[in-house]
């Protein structure tokens, strides 16, 4: 193989690591998205540049060991991240859930004591006004007394009178 040639080599293969490096991970996997054309024409590039006879059932490449193994540890990272996000949402959903049952217990308890207090200001006002009413009666009663004491009087005072009149020549 020549100099020029390995040199390609190499420029593919650090090609191809990169385009793994720069891959975007898929949502909650180990697993990266790809251009299948693109790797697998670098792949072939690749292969053309090695004679046959050099060439294995596999082809290992530089540095490719390392970049799986940071690959693994980044996507083992990624699942115990996605993990702890998952139980956080889990308790919060869990604290909102006890959160709005004690809300509505609270609000149920809050109306009943508002309807008792309600019921209870109704109540008193009911006796006060029951009340003032036996009052007024019997205000109504004196008040009709004493004008029937007056009217008596008047009456009587009116009679005195005429006779006075009649009498004095």
């Amino acid at each position: 193989m020549a100099g020029s040639e390995l040199e390609e080599l190499r420029a593919l293969l650090t090609a191809l690591a990169g385009t793994i490096r720069q891959a975007k991970p898929l949502p909650m996997s180990a697993s990266v998205r790809i251009n299948r054309a693109e790797v697998l024409a670098i792949l072939e590039r690749a292969k053309t540049l090695i004679p046959a006879s050099e060439q294995p059932d596999e082809i290992a490449a530089p540095g490719v060991a390392d970049t799986l193994a940071q690959a693994r540890q980044h996507a083992d990272e990624i699942r115990a991240a996605a993990r702890k996000q998952a139980e956080t949402l889990l308790e919060h959903t869990d604290s909102v859930t006890a959160a709005n049952e004690r809300a509505r217990e609270l609000e149920a308890a809050g109306k009943a004591r508002a309807d008792a207090l309600v019921r209870g200001a109704q109540e008193y006002c009911d006796k006060a006004l029951a009340q003032l009413e036996d009052s007024l009666h019997q205000i109504l009663t004196q008040v009709n007394s004493g004008r029937q004491v007056l009217a008596r009087q008047l009456h009587e005072h009116a009679a005195q009178t005429d006779e006075s009149d009649e009498r004095t020549p």
